[in-house]
């Protein structure tokens, strides 16, 4: 054996020394693994176990190899059994180690669970005390409820014998006592005045019956009165009855309403104009709805609240018992009781206000009657129009409609919003949302909630639940003149609208300028164009980009056609017509395509339409879209006449008169008509 080999040995050797005994040999190891470095044991444990794994591929090798003998791998045996000791001599202080952290684990436990259960134990013991103390200060007797005299008061108006100054002034407890002593004397008498005064009360109601049975009864001789002056009533062209009637129903509606009827009904008095004020709706349940209301208000009587008690008192079982017995009857569920109050919360009130405007000039067969309603749980006005007329054309409809009329009076005013901020809570308290009460109104004919309907009825929402009548008196004007110039332009427009669908364009004749010019093109098409056409089609695009449409117009579309050009006319009328005038855009099918975009002439074509305004035509400002659609048919002729003799074969020749086809700086088509003495001649607009 080497000595290299030996000496290994002998460190194993030294390393697993056997002790004397077993005890020994436990107490030995159990001091030996606290001592050892666990960190260079498992070192020595993986340096062994490489070892051992060598020595075993020579063994192998050994084996392998031929004329093994026994001999050859004796030392190697052994050596790696010296190994095997120690390894095991490694594991049992591995498992001593394991064994004494676990116990040190336990014992921590233990301590720390201790702790926690003294520690909930304190904060137990401190937050019960915290209660103590708050319950303490928090303690109230039924005296304090009570609002006693000034102390002053007390001294000057108590009784002598009750108040006792030379005691209770230095003795707060004694001042207590004589308070509410001084407090139950005045009570009392209190109590005894009340009694005198409901008999009083009582006396008095009697008379006051008896009183009214004799009122009842003149009834029949009044009714009969006013019969036999009926005829002299009508022959002296007064409506007395008509008019009492009409008091009546007017006192029955809401403080809005009532206010806006009030000063509605002036103003057409005073200015005497074609203005008619009238209450619709149901006359009975809005009788029924104030007196409910009226109960609700009135606190109970005395006498009724002691009467009260005093049944309470003495057939309380007796009470208790049908109280049961009926509620076993009626079964409220909380969906019924759900639904009951959302729909109470989006009624209006029986009765409506109704103003009607009647025409001017050649419109006195048209009239437009505005319905204001009111929603009394969540104060809002609402305004709907419906319009009486004759004539109406395929596409003219549009220009009358019920909402269009009464829609944007005002910048912005177009009714999709509550105007009442604490509306949105309430509607939210039903899963209701602003566009679920606007949809509500229109499906219902109620109309949409304006802010001019709220100025109308005086109602301010900056200032909740006021009433300003000075702002209704000064708002009526301005809104039944707005209605009314809007009413009559539009009902001029829609005149003009049924006259381009019948292809009749007599109403040019009224500019003395259009009708000294001959008009070659013709008008072939006039029909209806929703917004979403309108907006998608190329020419539109200039005006979408300015916003100077919205969806709230009402747009047409033209189709004017002169030998092979064909001229579609795109038209926009703006929802505040005639505040602004109509807006034109052009697409020519004639050798090409050709809009504003790609031709400076249709840009100036498109000019020189939409340039022309209500106040330019002095004679009759009536006839805007038939002056305008006259310009366009006059620019489509002279562009043809300028342009066609650049084509061949040459189309279209020159039939009107002007100076220059084109300008020399701009190369301008002569758009703009002047006057030549008798005749009239053409001319660049710029």
């Amino acid at each position: 054996m080497s000595d290299k080999k030996k000496r290994k040995i002998s460190e194993v050797s030294e390393i697993l020394k056997a002790p004397k005994t077993y005890e020994e040999i436990i107490e030995n190891e159990e001091k030996e693994s606290r001592q050892r470095d666990g960190q260079k044991d498992l070192c020595l444990y993986q340096s062994t176990c490489k070892k051992m794994g060598t020595m075993f591929d020579q063994i192998y090798e050994s084996k392998r190899k031929e004329g093994y003998k026994k001999a050859d791998t004796e030392d190697i045996q052994q050596e790696c059994s010296m190994f095997f000791v120690l390894l095991k001599k490694l594991n049992r202080l591995e498992k001593y180690r394991t064994a004494e952290g676990r116990n040190s684990l336990q014992k921590e436990k233990v301590r720390v669970d201790s702790n926690r259960l003294h520690l909930q134990n304190l904060l137990y013991e401190a937050s019960h005390l915290r209660r103590e103390i708050e319950h303490c200060k928090l303690f109230k007797s039924q005296d304090e409820d009570i609002d006693l005299v000034p102390e002053d008061e007390f001294y000057k108006t108590a009784l002598q014998t009750i108040s006792r100054p030379e005691k209770t002034k230095e003795d707060s407890h004694a001042k207590r006592l004589a308070q509410l002593q001084w407090e139950l004397h005045q009570r009392k008498e209190l109590a005894s005045l009340c009694k005198e005064m409901s008999i009083q009360k009582e006396k008095v109601s009697k008379e006051n019956l008896e009183k009214k049975n004799r009122l009842n009864s003149l009834a029949p001789c009044l009714t009969n009165l006013l019969k036999a002056t009926k005829p002299l009533q009508t022959a002296l062209g007064m409506e007395m009855e008509a008019e009492w009637e009409m008091q009546k129903t007017v006192k029955l509606l809401p403080r809005p309403l009532f206010m806006f009827f009030v000063n509605m009904k002036a103003f057409g008095d005073s200015c005497e104009r074609a203005l008619t004020v009238t209450v619709e709706g149901d006359e009975e349940e809005a009788k029924q709805m104030e007196e409910e209301t009226f109960e609700s208000e009135t606190p109970p009587a005395v006498s009724q609240i002691e009467s009260d008690k005093e049944d309470d008192e003495d057939n309380g079982k007796s009470r208790k018992k049908k109280h049961h017995s009926t509620s076993k009857l009626v079964v409220v569920t909380k969906e019924q009781i759900f639904e009951k109050k959302k729909l109470k919360l989006l009624k209006p009130h029986p009765l409506f206000v109704k103003f009607s405007i009647q025409g001017s000039r050649g419109n006195r067969s048209s009239a437009i009657a505005i319905h204001v309603h009111f929603f009394p749980s969540l104060n809002i006005i609402s305004a709907t129009s419906k319009v009486s007329t004759e004539n109406i054309g395929v596409t003219a409809g549009d220009i009358i409609s019920t909402e269009k009329i009464i829609l944007g009076l005002y910048p912005d005013d177009f009714g999709q919003n509550s105007p009442n901020p604490n509306s949105k809570f309430q509607l939210k308290e039903f899963d209701l949302t602003e566009e679920d009460f606007i949809d509500y109104l229109k499906t219902n004919n109620f109309g949409k909630p304006f802010l001019w309907a709220q100025k109308l009825c005086g109602i301010d929402f900056i200032n909740q639940n006021t009433y300003k009548e000075d702002m209704i008196e000064k708002f009526v004007p301005e809104i039944v003149k707005k209605i009314k110039i809007k009413f009559n332009a539009r009902i001029n427009l829609m005149k003009q609208i049924c006259s381009l669908e019948n292809k009749n364009i007599d109403l040019l004749t009224t500019e003395k300028d259009f009708s000294r010019v001959r008009i070659s093109s013709s008008l072939v098409q006039w029909s209806s164009l929703s917004y979403d056409d309108f907006i998608n089609h190329p020419t539109s695009s200039r005006f979408t980009e300015m916003n100077l449409v919205t969806s709230h117009d009402i747009f047409y579309r033209a189709v004017i056609t002169k030998g092979s050009a064909k001229l579609e006319c795109l038209i926009c009328i703006p929802y505040n017509y005639p505040s602004d005038n109509p807006l034109w855009t052009f697409c020519l099918s004639w050798n090409g395509v050709h809009t504003s975009k790609n031709n400076p002439a249709l840009k100036d074509m498109e000019y020189w339409t939409n340039s022309l305004c209500i106040e330019q035509l002095s004679q009759s400002p009536e006839t805007i879209l038939c002056a305008q659609l006259a310009r366009t048919m006059i620019s489509l002729d002279i562009f043809l006449e300028t342009e066609g003799p650049l084509h061949t074969p040459t189309e279209f020749t020159q039939d009107k008169t002007f100076l220059n086809a084109f300008s020399t700086r701009t190369q301008s088509r002569p758009f703009k008509l002047v006057d030549n003495g008798s005749n009239v001649i053409f001319k660049q607009i710029f």
